[in-house]
């Protein structure tokens, strides 16, 4: 966010996009009821584009920019945090028309509910409603609609008109790019095309169940052709093509995700692991999960290694590793204690017969009796554990050697990146067994 703000401020600050007194009038009618949502946004865009420089991919880039800007608006309120300040005094620049409805929305309850009520019917797709609860939607709203634009769709999934399309119906009408992209020319195009994919993908985020449009048209904008066009083919074993590579396979995966297309999901996290050499297995082992525990008991662990390439791809300040929150518990241990890799009692016992008077947990001896998980279903000797979502080291032999020298206590850091790809492999899990 903060990076995106130093380029506002670098390159947008002084443009009129924001400021120009025709945005801000208009703002002002749609805030007295004078405008339509929608009309607000075609007027907006359309004269903050005339105010730009007369080149083309000039002011593709500074609307595209303005797009991903609103877009992280909305990221932050909803899932990162913190809440925005539109504000000059806390250190934000001016955002003009912006300013207005935000401040019009903090000062009129029937305006703030309105708004919110249009921008959300706005983001409805095929008669799913997105997330009640979203705070400050109309910041999608704008994202999705200036990305609509710079793509030259004959179709706004924003219009209530758009809410009844077939999914093949509504990639024809995107004017999706169908040919390869030119490296030298059509970089800026690839990108409104990936950001797009981006947007929908957020937007998708919202409802309860997938939606055959949204998915259907991400998934037709995030193409091999497109991420090559990012590729410098003069150095194809660099750094940053692998982090590139490594993006894509994880968002076409997140986004194969959310169609339900499980063949996919495993496909693009096989060639995200391929490209990040990331090291993973699941193993049993014994562990201590309480303080006054004498025994350990049958537990499992993932152990996992970055490739040096990739932790040095990003700053680790910025690592997206989950953070640290004490317990402060009079029973349990901050964390569990493990001893014993490869331990194969839990896998044992999953072949055991299941016995309905049987009890998870005897909490005199401490053992688990019965564990019912199907882990032939995430490892498969047949196919390798390369192309599995989570392969297993039932014994400690199992586990490749560059991971038996980690203490499963004191694991090492993964990249940023890592840490997505095994979210995500746990994310497909649990769709499999839902």
């Amino acid at each position: 966010m903060d990076n995106m703000l130093k380029c506002y401020n670098k390159n947008l600050s002084k443009s009129s996009f924001f400021t120009k007194d025709d945005i801000i009038c208009f703002a002002k009618q749609y805030v007295n009821g004078e405008l339509e949502l929608g009309e607000f946004m075609n007027k907006a865009i359309t004269t903050g584009t005339q105010n730009l420089p007369s080149s083309e991919d000039i002011q593709k880039t500074t609307l595209l920019i303005i797009a991903v800007l609103f877009l992280q608006f909305f990221i932050q309120s909803n899932f990162t945090g913190p809440k925005i300040p539109f504000d000059s005094e806390n250190g934000l620049p001016e955002f003009g028309f912006v300013n207005v409805i935000v401040k019009a929305a903090l000062s009129n309850d029937k305006f703030r509910q309105n708004l919110h009520t249009t921008t959300l019917k706005a983001l409805s797709v095929g008669g799913q409603q997105p997330y009640n609860l979203s705070d400050s939607p109309v910041f999608l709203v704008f994202s999705l609609r200036i990305l609509e634009f710079l793509q030259g769709s004959g179709l706004s999934l924003l219009d209530e008109s758009a809410s009844t399309s077939e999914p093949e119906a509504a990639v024809s009408a995107s004017n999706i790019p169908s040919s390869s992209l030119n490296q030298e020319t059509d970089v800026v195009t690839a990108s409104i095309c990936w950001w797009r994919s981006r947007a929908l993908q957020v937007q998708q985020s919202l409802f309860h169940d997938s939606s055959a449009v949204l998915t259907s048209i991400s998934s037709a904008l995030l193409t091999s052709e497109l991420v090559s066009t990012f590729i410098d083919h003069s150095n194809l074993n660099s750094d940053m093509n692998q982090g590139l590579l490594l993006i894509f396979h994880l968002e076409s995966s997140k986004n194969a995700l959310a169609a339900d297309i499980d063949s996919k999901v495993s496909e693009s996290l096989v060639k995200a692991a391929k490209v990040s050499g990331l090291q993973f297995i699941l193993t049993g082992c014994k562990a201590k999960r309480t303080k006054y525990q004498q025994k350990a008991i049958a537990a499992l662990t993932v152990l996992a290694k970055s490739q040096d390439s990739l932790l040095k791809l990003y700053d680790p300040e910025t690592s997206l590793a989950p953070t640290d929150v004490k317990l402060n518990d009079d029973l349990f241990l901050e964390r569990p204690q493990y001893e014993s890799l490869g331990n194969d009692e839990l896998f044992q016992l999953n072949n055991k017969p299941d016995n309905d008077d049987d009890q998870d947990y005897d909490y005199q001896s401490g053992e688990i009796k019965r564990i019912k998980i199907d882990y032939s279903k995430y490892d498969s000797c047949s196919s390798g554990p390369e192309k599995t979502l989570l392969p297993i080291a039932p014994k400690e032999e199992d586990i490749p050697k560059e991971l038996t020298e980690l203490n499963p206590n004191e694991q090492p850091a993964l990249a940023n990146l890592d840490n997505i790809q095994l979210i995500l492999r746990l994310e497909a899990i649990k769709a499999s067994i839902g």
